[in-house]
């Protein structure tokens, strides 16, 4: 089965589907990442502890957008060079993989952070 000018076939895209399910998955864990990251620094607060876990909580998520920025946009740069040639099936799963790289080395900052917050600081 190929579609008219592209070249897909159903493996290829039944790889495609697995790389978005597998980016949906980090995409989850990031956000429960910082929730908890967020929750834990909550919790060194005494007073407006919800508030603070809030500001927290949206102050992570732009930080690591200007931490992941620059990935970004190394990887849209690849995509469109990627466009203005040819749209290839396994270059556009290669985007989607270092994307979810991408955002499991985010995910992976966050938890790091927690963990050193919820050992050197709440566990004592």
């Amino acid at each position: 089965m190929q579609a008219k000018g592209l070249n897909i076939t159903l493996p290829s895209l039944f790889s495609m589907g697995v790389l978005l399910y597998l980016m949906t998955i980090a995409i989850m864990a990031y956000a429960i990442v910082i929730s908890f990251f967020s929750q834990l620094v909550g919790k060194l607060v005494r007073h407006f502890s919800g508030i603070i876990t809030l500001i927290i909580f949206l102050a992570t998520f732009w930080l690591m957008g200007k931490f992941m920025n620059p990935l970004w946009q190394q990887l849209d740069n690849f995509t469109q060079h990627m466009n203005q040639y040819s749209f290839s099936v396994a270059a556009f799963n290669g985007a989607i993989g270092l994307s979810t790289l991408i955002i499991l080395l985010g995910t992976a900052l966050v938890f790091l952070a927690a963990v050193l917050i919820y050992n050197h600081r709440i566990e004592l």
